[in-house]
C-alpha cells in the first residue's frame, strides 16, 4: 500500500490478507460515514511476511489477528486501539503499542521494543528487544505469563543493564505481573520499575 492505500466499506465485517506491507496509512474500521464502524482483520494468510512502515490506527472495539509462519513488522507510528492477537508466526513492534490486549497464542512470537500501553497475555513466546537484537521493552500494564510460554531475551554483556547489548524490561510501577510467583524473576531496581 504505497498509493491509494486500503479503504475497508461495509461489505464485511472481517477480512482476510497476506502479509501487510506498505507505506499508507491504514485505519483498521470502516471508512462510512458519519461513524466508522470495527473489523475483523487477519494477516499472515498463506504464511505471508510484510512490513507495514506507515501510521497503523482503528477501532478499540476492532480486532487484528496474525496467521501464518511468516512475520510482520509494525514499524510506524502505532495509534491501533483494538486487540491484537498472535496465533502463529512472528509479530514485530518496533514502535509504541497501546493496543488494549496483545494475546500470544502457544504458536505465536510476540517481539517488540518500545512503551506497550496494552494488557499483555503470553501462551506462547515473548522477545522484549526484537528478534535476534537487543532493545528495551516498556509495559505500563498488565503482563501474564502462561504456564507454557516462553520469554526469549537477547544477552550480550555480563555487566550491563540494557545498554543496546542485552534486553531489558522496564516495568512501571502499575504494572502487574501474573501469576504472582513469577516475581522472583524480577528483581527491584527502584521503586518504580524492575528489570530482569
Amino acid at each position: 500500500m504505497s498509493g491509494g492505500g486500503l479503504l475497508f466499506g461495509l461489505v464485511s465485517p472481517s477480512y482476510t490478507l497476506g502479509g501487510l506491507a506498505g507505506t499508507t496509512a491504514l485505519a483498521v474500521q470502516t471508512t462510512n460515514s458519519p461513524t466508522p464502524q470495527p473489523i475483523a482483520l487477519t494477516i499472515g494468510n498463506n504464511n505471508s511476511s510484510g512490513t507495514f512502515s506507515a501510521v497503523l490506527s482503528g477501532l478499540a472495539t476492532s480486532s487484528l489477528l496474525k496467521l501464518g509462519s511468516g512475520t510482520e513488522t509494525f514499524s510506524g507510528l502505532n495509534t491501533y486501539a483494538g486487540s491484537i492477537e498472535v496465533s502463529q508466526g512472528f509479530l514485530v513492534l518496533t514502535t509504541n503499542s497501546v493496543a488494549s490486549t496483545n494475546l500470544v497464542d502457544a504458536n505465536g512470537t510476540l517481539a517488540a521494543t518500545g512503551t506497550n500501553t496494552s494488557v499483555i497475555i503470553v501462551n506462547g513466546t515473548l522477545a522484549p528487544g526484537g528478534i535476534g537484537s537487543a532493545g528495551t521493552l516498556v509495559l505500563t500494564n498488565a503482563l501474564t505469563l502462561g504456564n507454557n510460554s516462553t520469554l526469549q531475551v537477547d544477552l550480550g554483556t555480563n555487566t550491563a543493564v540494557g545498554g543496546g547489548t542485552n534486553d531489558l524490561i522496564l516495568l512501571t510501577a502499575s504494572t502487574a505481573i501474573s501469576p504472582s510467583t513469577d516475581r522472583s524473576m524480577w528483581r527491584s531496581a527502584s521503586s518504580a520499575w524492575h528489570r530482569f
